[in-house]
């Protein structure tokens, strides 16, 4: 089971879409990409900033190949949100890696 928790600028509450397998998932992503917006996607722990949604397709899978998940036995949480710019995501992306030690310089 899939779940692809996708947020919009305009999203107050983050809806949730189940998909049978990833290339339902994938494919939803693609159809419902738009321009001129910045995508945040999450797997696990991994995070990944892009304004083209053909990456986060190609990153997805890649993610769950390394996790060696197979789409049949595992429960998979994905988190894709759309921000109007990097600066935005990165900012998000940067608060949500300051649990892991290399999230700052250490020499400031």
């Amino acid at each position: 089971m899939i779940n692809l928790h996708h947020a919009t600028e305009e999203d107050v509450d983050i809806p949730k879409v189940e998909f049978s397998n990833l290339q339902d998932c994938l494919n939803f992503i693609i159809a419902n990409s738009t321009e001129d917006v910045v995508y945040l996607v999450s797997v696990f722990d991994e995070v990944f900033v892009t304004d083209h949604p053909i990456h986060i397709v190609n990153f997805i899978p890649s993610v769950l190949q390394d996790e060696k998940c197979n789409d049949d036995l595992y429960q998979v949480e994905i988190y894709l949100q759309e921000y109007e710019s990097f600066e935005d995501a990165y900012r998000v992306a940067l608060d949500m890696q300051e649990i892991k030690p290399l999230c700052y310089n250490k020499s400031i």
